[in-house]
């Protein structure tokens, strides 16, 4: 016989779209990531850092510490050609005091025998700071989302029958799991990145200037290019 036609089934779109930008939302309910101002939901996740005030200036302490000391290798670097290796010596030009303490030592082996065991501290170090920065940052991550899944816990059971009537019981999940284990990826490594490259673009521009602020000019003239292109692309 014929084959019959296949049904036409009814159905709603689960895609809804913000009413300014026209962008789709997962949940017609959820504010728009587009226009959702970026730095108040920041400063609303930062107030979760409160009751471990000590916990998190420790964390930052040791991020900066081991951002800066990653730095150092770069600099003996300088000091290992220059200095130790003489390959660029000049001696008419006057230099700080960390240069003069190397080129006064006779022996270029003993220099470098000191050069090589302050690269080796450093490496020891940025790697211990680096492990307690890491359980640290780990622990205060993991308590600031038990925070924040705790009160949307509490403030689910507050809410009314009207409002679980008209929202899906997999968006409602969703928000308590999958959002708030996201938030914890971002605090846990994204904003760790974010902090500790900003951190080394200050230092390093720092140091560009202060070893040669012409050349560090011409080096930044393409910067704005790069930062307005990078924001429009994304």
């Amino acid at each position: 016989g014929k084959r019959d036609e296949a049904p036409v089934w009814d159905f709603e779109e689960d895609e809804k779209f913000c009413k300014q930008c026209g962008l789709a939302l997962r949940d017609e309910y959820a504010p728009c990531p587009a226009c959702t101002k970026k730095h108040r939901v920041m400063l609303r996740i930062f107030t979760y850092l409160r009751p471990y005030k000590g916990r998190t200036a420790l964390v930052l302490a040791m991020l900066l510490a081991t951002t800066f000391i990653s730095l150092v290798p770069t600099y003996f670097n300088k000091i290992i050609i220059d200095d130790v290796l003489k390959i660029n010596l000049d001696p008419a030009k006057d230099v700080g005091w960390i240069h003069s303490f190397f080129r006064d030592i006779g022996s270029a082996s003993a220099a470098l025998g000191i050069t090589v065991g302050i690269l080796l501290l450093t490496h020891v170090l940025t790697n211990v700071l680096g492990i307690f920065h890491g359980r640290l940052g780990a622990w205060l991550t993991f308590r600031i989302v038990a925070d924040i899944r705790a009160e949307l816990y509490a403030k689910l059971h507050s809410l009314s029958l009207r409002f679980f009537d008209k929202r899906k019981t997999g968006t409602v999940i969703s928000h308590i799991t999958e959002d708030s284990s996201r938030l914890q990826h971002f605090l846990l490594e994204s904003l760790s990145f974010i902090v500790r490259d900003g951190l080394m673009l200050i230092a390093i521009g720092i140091g560009l200037f202060f070893i040669n602020w012409r050349l560090a000019c011409f080096v930044l003239i393409p910067v704005p290019a790069i930062v307005f292109g990078a924001k429009w692309f994304w």
